[in-house]
């Protein structure tokens, strides 16, 4: 229902912060390209990467079949709630990692791909410049405070952190830097 709902957003007059967190592309993979409700043959579960209990081909399927359905769901959200809200609408889509396919928990053989997100904004009035292109999502709103609400925050450095094993702790937490013309 977070999809239905989303696009309805702004139609009301009053300000609105609103935060969506969607579980798509992710397992378990419960649509498929159409939006049709897929019944996975084993136990739902939201294991990734290694502890994903089906098959390579069967992650990667589930994977793109559920982001071209989310992409078709968000490209029409987004344009409601552009023409519809009485004002102009501050939206942000990000994914919280990329495809991990290639990683076992606790490693990864490409960092890059598993740290590659969506990172959509669209912020009307801001002329963003290179280094607001590519800021990582620590930094996103402080870009938008800033620009849009006169504040001074400064930036925390664009670090990728990844842990090792399946608990967090921090202990567990690395620092990875990825080359920024990647």
């Amino acid at each position: 229902n977070t999809l239905d709902t989303l696009g309805t957003l702004g139609v009301d007059e009053d300000p609105k912060f609103v935060i969506a967190h969607i579980i798509l592309p992710h397992p378990p993979f419960v649509f498929d390209r159409d939006g049709a409700i897929t019944i996975p043959p084993r136990p739902f579960t939201l294991h990734d990467a290694s502890k994903y209990p089906g098959t390579p081909e069967e992650y990667q399927e589930g994977l793109v079949d559920q982001t071209i359905y989310l992409n078709e769901r968000l490209k029409s959200i987004v344009e409601s709630i552009i023409l519809e809200s009485h004002r102009p609408a501050i939206i942000i889509l990000q994914g919280d990692h990329g495809v991990r396919w290639k990683c076992n928990m606790g490693s990864c053989e490409d960092l890059q791909e598993a740290f590659s997100i969506l990172d959509a904004r669209y912020l009307p009035g801001v002329v963003l410049s290179e280094r607001g292109m590519a800021l990582t999502q620590v930094n996103i709103f402080r870009l938008i405070l800033n620009a849009y609400f006169g504040g001074q925050i400064s930036y925390l450095p664009d670090n990728h952190y990844i842990t090792e094993g399946e608990l967090l702790t921090s202990m567990d937490i690395i620092q990875v830097q990825i080359p920024e013309n990647d």
